[in-house]
């Protein structure tokens, strides 16, 4: 596994390239691997959140791409590497994401 910190990966993944993956099964299943050996690229490339108060210009819930911040990173990170991770928090850090993902 390549642990979050030891990542480099940051959302490359549009709408249009992932179409063309959907298309190519083995595009897929290598990405599918890639997801399970490195979680920080699936995080930044695969997990959206729907805001269900927030609305874009023709009606439809706004879709957010998850925002992959270094603080983020690093908490992902201890997720993995401490078998207990308390974390006092605020509500603007997203940190709520991060231990969704984890989950």
């Amino acid at each position: 596994m390549i642990y979050p910190s030891e990542s480099d990966r940051y959302p490359w993944i549009d709408d249009s390239i992932l179409s063309d993956i959907e298309s190519d099964d083995e595009w897929m299943k290598d990405e599918a691997a890639r997801c399970v050996d490195e979680p920080w690229y699936w995080l930044c490339n695969y997990v959206f959140s729907v805001r269900k108060d927030e609305f874009t210009n023709d009606g439809k819930p706004e879709v957010l791409r998850f925002p992959p911040r270094e603080h983020l990173r690093i908490t992902f990170d201890r997720c993995f590497r401490e078998n207990r991770l308390a974390i006092d928090k605020s509500r603007q850090m997203t940190l709520s994401w991060v231990m969704m993902a984890n989950c």
